[in-house]
């Protein structure tokens, strides 16, 4: 059996749900970790599809296999250079 590929989401836009979307018909694939500027909106968010809301500085040091950002462009850099800084792929 193949062990699941375990996603996380930075961001709960517009472009997240779309990416989720697509990533709900990759086998192996499991979200579990969303997160966002604020904690209320990734609640929201993973009520809706699932995983875990957390504020983006517990998302990029989560135990997850790869980190999708979905963020404004601003906020990126940051984002992904956290999350390779914590061994995440991004």
């Amino acid at each position: 059996m193949t062990p699941p590929t375990r996603w996380g989401v930075a961001g709960t836009g517009g472009i997240a749900a779309a990416f989720l979307d697509d990533l709900a018909h990759v086998p192996h694939a499991e979200l579990v970790a969303v997160g966002s500027r604020t904690l209320d909106r990734a609640q929201v968010f993973a009520a809706e599809r699932g995983g875990v809301a957390m504020a983006y500085a517990d998302v990029v040091a989560a135990d997850l296999d790869v980190l999708y950002v979905a963020t404004p462009h601003p906020q990126h850099r940051d984002l992904a250079l956290a999350a390779i800084g914590n061994g995440i792929p991004v």
